[in-house]
């Protein structure tokens, strides 16, 4: 992509915002939980666990179509799609008066809110070559990885001082200034709808309607089974490909514990020691310093790999970013299928949020002793 650093980055930006607010969502209810179902009369363990949880069930269900829907028609319009959708159901938790009604739209609001999340690293991908992909792709993991982490923060003291709804309110307005910004600078990445734009400009500005674009698909092919082909691309990828199976396990197991803690601290440090909802919060920080400067260093040095190989001379391969491939995996995966990236990143967001949403239901009745053991 032949823009300028300041246009790759202001995207890159604009990225990480969308992706630090989505996931901000699935955490930040967790210190209120307990008053909300004290609001609603409800007693459940499992819909106390379910209520964060379902959140992230949407991020499993929304890639299956965001994915291939963006490799069809362009990043920019599923940014905006799911910027819409998002702030729309996140308001309607504002404004939910059952524990039923909450639910629903948590769940639409994941599903809306996986828009970044799939095809952001895709992205990143189509902005930067190989040697400077993997700071951009840190820069852009660090809303996903603190976002989940800063929510309870936050959360805690908002919910204290003024109530759970005003997380709703809060995401609502951080939502809407993010749609706004992301329709007036947001611009599409994608190398085949870049150069379809184009060529459609050029047949109106020259009349010559022969051109075509080198990067179009097929046009035997229907849309329809376009998008039947793409939508079983991600299971494929798992199902087909053991190093895309085994880093997306992984990311799943990390994903599932971490959200396996966000359901049951509040639950643990209010019963077993007496915290309140503001300082519960506090209690996710150590999680977040840790993924802070594990991501800031893995994608400084990811890049310092890939430039050492060019100084030798080497062919570059997505392999030399495994000496740091616990941390970057997913550069690692979007070097690899740099062409279906946002389909692989589909495929890890499947897996890792089925086990952020299902691992968690578990946690309250495990008790916390068997939980840490």
């Amino acid at each position: 992509m032949n823009w300028t650093d300041k246009k790759k980055w202001t995207n890159i930006a604009l990225l990480s915002i969308i992706t630090l607010v989505t996931p901000l969502a699935s955490s930040m209810l967790g210190p209120g939980v307990p008053v909300i179902l004290a609001d609603f009369n409800v007693t459940s363990n499992l819909l106390a666990s379910f209520v964060m949880s379902i959140y992230v069930l949407g991020f499993a269900l929304g890639p299956m179509v965001i994915a291939p829907l963006s490799e069809m028609y362009g990043r920019v319009p599923l940014y905006h799609v799911g910027n819409v959708g998002f702030l729309i159901t996140t308001l309607a938790c504002a404004l939910s008066n059952s524990m039923g009604m909450l639910m629903a739209f948590r769940l639409l609001g994941g599903i809306f809110g996986s828009a970044a999340l799939t095809i952001g690293g895709g992205s990143v991908a189509d902005l930067m070559p190989r040697e400077r992909r993997g700071g951009a792709m840190a820069i852009w993991a660090m809303g996903p990885l603190m976002g989940p982490v800063i929510g309870p923060v936050g959360g805690g003291f908002l919910i204290e001082a003024a109530g759970w709804r005003w997380v709703f309110w809060l995401l609502t307005i951080a939502g809407g200034v993010v749609t706004i910004v992301c329709f007036i600078f947001l611009r599409e990445t994608y190398a085949p709808i870049v150069l379809s734009q184009k060529v459609a400009r050029l047949r109106k500005e020259t009349g010559n309607q022969a051109l075509r674009s080198a990067l179009a698909p097929d046009a035997s092919i229907t849309p329809r089974a376009l998008f039947m082909h793409s939508i079983l691309r991600p299971v494929q990828m798992l199902c087909r490909s053991p190093i895309v199976f085994l880093m997306a396990m992984y990311a799943a197991i990390i994903y599932g514990l971490m959200y396996l803690l966000f359901t049951t601290f509040t639950f643990v440090f209010e019963g077993a020691y007496g915290f309140g909802s503001g300082t519960v919060g506090l209690t996710f920080l150590g999680i977040g310093v840790g993924m802070f400067f594990g991501v800031v260093y893995t994608g400084i040095m990811s890049d310092r790999v890939i430039k050492q190989a060019i100084a030798r001379g080497e062919e570059l391969k997505p392999e030399h970013r495994l000496p740091l491939w616990l941390s970057c995996n997913q550069t690692y995966l979007v070097d690899a299928f740099t062409s279906h990236a946002a389909s692989v990143m589909a495929a890890v967001t499947l897996m890792r949020s089925l086990f952020g949403a299902f691992l968690p239901l578990a946690g309250l009745d495990i008790g916390a002793g068997k939980l840490e053991l």
